[in-house]
């Protein structure tokens, strides 16, 4: 009963409900195979109840067999005195009893009778003890007939008794095996309690990561995030963004021209060389009314420069006119004379230097 009752609030604990996201394959794998388990579950129990009902029948049929070998035993005991008595009593007492007092008959008239007498009436005494004789020996026969039937059922009956005892060694072992199967069914149901344990501390892992994770995608969306995989963006051939876009690869395009002329005309100077009639006009002065221009420049050295070229008066060194470059862990500073060459400084600066000498 106590094993039932476990069962039976085992069985109720399997069929709880899981209450998992779609979006979640993992928790859709586990759902399968803790339906899987309840379906082996109840295929084991039902084996189960089958193997005890067959348990009970088997028990049962050991209980009437064994009560039948008691009646037959008895029977055959019983009928073995009564063929031994019957036999003794057959040989001692009726034939030989029925014998002697035919002869004691006998006598008495023989020595009763006359000799005249004699021969008609010991005639008749003799067919009567002949008739007598042979109902006698035809009592015997049937008797013997008798002796052997009983002894042959009794024959039968040990045989049979036998063969019950033989079936009832055959339903012990069977017993015994429907005891080990039990047991095995029971470690079975403990292991298949304690994966399922297991699935479902996996399952509350899933829900709560499940949870988090639509609480961060409820936070991106109020947000403004959008899944791209389902949410197309569409843009206009002329917004603002794509007109930027475009001026600012134009602007990097011409400021990557200007570098490759600026770095040729570096090249050509540090030779010692005059500078060539394509590179001259890169060097001419802007007005002092035009404000200051930021320039972004890739050298090949990876560093980033901002030309600032001077909005006032320019500072003048004999016939120099200075311009300012902030150098970002750079080693170069440019300075532009008035006759539009450009001479490279080679020591070592730090950011904003020139600019404060400017200042």
């Amino acid at each position: 009963m106590f094993f039932l009752s476990t069962l039976s609030g085992f069985q109720c604990f399997l069929f709880d409900e899981i209450l998992v996201s779609d979006s979640c394959p993992c928790a859709r794998i586990l759902e399968k195979a803790r339906v899987q388990l309840q379906e082996d579950i109840i295929r084991i129990q039902s084996q189960l109840l089958e193997e005890k009902k067959k348990r009970e029948q088997h028990e049962a049929l050991v209980r009437r067999l064994q009560k039948r070998v008691l009646l037959l035993t008895k029977t055959c005991a019983g009928l073995a005195n009564r063929i031994q008595v019957f036999a003794d009593e057959t040989k001692d007492k009726s034939v030989f009893k029925e014998r002697d007092g035919m002869r004691a008959i006998l006598e008495s008239y023989d020595s009763e009778l006359t000799p005249s007498e004699h021969s008609p009436q010991l005639n008749r005494r003799m067919r009567e003890a002949e008739d007598m004789v042979q109902k006698l020996h035809a009592h015997n026969t049937e008797l013997e007939a008798q002796l052997s039937q009983v002894l042959e059922e009794v024959g039968n009956h040990k045989q049979r008794a036998e063969m019950l005892e033989v079936e009832m060694k055959v339903l012990k072992s069977q017993e015994c095996t429907a005891e080990q199967s039990t047991i095995i069914t029971k470690e079975e149901i403990d292991t298949l309690r304690q994966k399922i344990e297991e699935l479902e501390a996996e399952r509350s892992k899933l829900e709560e990561q499940n949870r988090s994770l639509e609480m961060k995608l409820e936070k991106l969306t109020v947000q403004g995030d959008y899944d791209p995989s389902k949410t197309k963006v569409l843009h206009f051939s002329m917004n603002p963004a794509s007109l930027a876009m475009q001026q600012r690869k134009e602007e990097h395009q011409q400021l990557q021209e200007a570098y490759e002329r600026l770095k040729e005309m570096v090249r050509v100077l540090e030779g010692g060389g005059s500078i060539p009639e394509n590179l001259e006009g890169l060097g001419s002065l802007q007005s002092s009314q035009e404000i200051a221009v930021p320039c972004y420049i890739i050298l090949t050295s990876g560093h980033q420069l901002e030309w600032e070229r001077t909005v006032a008066e320019p500072s003048r060194v004999g016939n120099t006119s200075v311009s300012f470059i902030k150098v970002t862990g750079g080693p170069f500073a440019f300075s532009e004379c008035l006759d539009g060459r450009m001479l490279l400084r080679g020591e070592e600066i730090t950011p904003y230097r020139y600019l404060d000498q400017k200042r």
